[in-house]
């Protein structure tokens, strides 16, 4: 039993810092995005010499942010969600909700993740580009959808864990 109590702190640790790393990662796109759309905006309206790839960066950056930025805010139940249940009466009926929709989500991020490790290997056997303002690898540009959903399953289990270890407490 404390061999467990141990592995699960080591669990939430271990994915308490993946967050923590997470979150950084999207703040820094996120400034690195609003810098450089001001500088553009300043760019195109004051020289008249926009920046040619910073739009091509900014919409990286968005996909970046939804797939890295998805787990942080699962960690902190940041997605929408209803309260079914009262929380005193109702804990166990609420406690295996919670289950319910975690196996669901790891489910779901399972499926979405084979299917993009099989787009990901497709688009790196074929070496196709995106040609925009700048030609880039397009697995550049997907290799976070597979990493995103990856991370979401471990978000889910995490979350499951966190059920099991409150009414096991």
């Amino acid at each position: 039993m404390a061999e467990t109590s141990v592995r699960l702190k080591a669990w939430k640790s271990l994915v308490g810092g993946v967050n923590i790393i997470l979150g950084a990662i999207c703040g820094s796109i996120m400034i690195l995005m609003l810098v450089l759309t001001c500088v553009n905006v300043a760019m195109r309206y004051i020289f008249d010499n926009p920046i040619a790839w910073a739009d091509q960066f900014t919409s990286y950056g968005l996909v970046y942010l939804t797939f890295i930025g998805a787990p942080y805010v699962l960690s902190k139940h940041g997605h929408v969600s209803m309260d079914l249940f009262s929380p005193k009466r109702d804990s166990i009926l609420k406690n295996r909700s919670i289950v319910v929709i975690n196996v669901a989500g790891i489910i779901y991020c399972s499926m979405f993740f084979l299917l993009s490790v099989r787009e990901l290997r497709k688009v790196i056997a074929k070496k196709s580009m995106v040609l925009d303002a700048i030609a880039v690898p397009e697995w550049i540009v997907i290799l976070v959808i597979p990493i995103g959903f990856a991370l979401l399953i471990v978000q889910f289990v995490d979350n499951m864990l966190a059920v099991k270890q409150d009414t096991s407490e």
